[in-house]
């Protein structure tokens, strides 16, 4: 699918990455953070839900996040990229700002 696609594109097999499924922006999510490098959220509400329920922080003058020592990159929904194929820009953007930090 397209999540798979967007990986593979900076360089991410989808079966090493892991992932959590948030289907409602007000759901509280348990993030365990041990072992992770990086996190991508997709769509907004997502994101919303991440900073205001796990505390993530935004880093100063920076376009993402902080949970705890981890990067945090807020994306599209994979769903807001196919209805509107002008955001695959922004969303590209986005995946190399995360394997930018990831190579940190």
């Amino acid at each position: 699918g397209l999540l798979s696609n967007m990986l593979k594109a900076i360089n991410y097999q989808p079966q090493e990455t892991g992932y959590a499924v948030i289907d409602k922006p007000e759901a509280e999510a348990d993030v365990v953070i041990d072992d992770i490098r990086g996190i991508l959220v997709l769509g907004k509400a997502a994101g919303d839900s991440m900073v205001l329920s796990a505390g993530a922080r935004k880093v100063a003058g920076e376009d993402y996040f902080q949970l705890k020592s981890i990067p945090v990159v807020v994306t599209l929904h994979p769903t807001e990229i196919i209805e509107t194929p002008a955001l695959k820009a922004r969303a590209w953007s986005d995946l190399k700002l995360l394997a930018r930090l990831l190579s940190m």
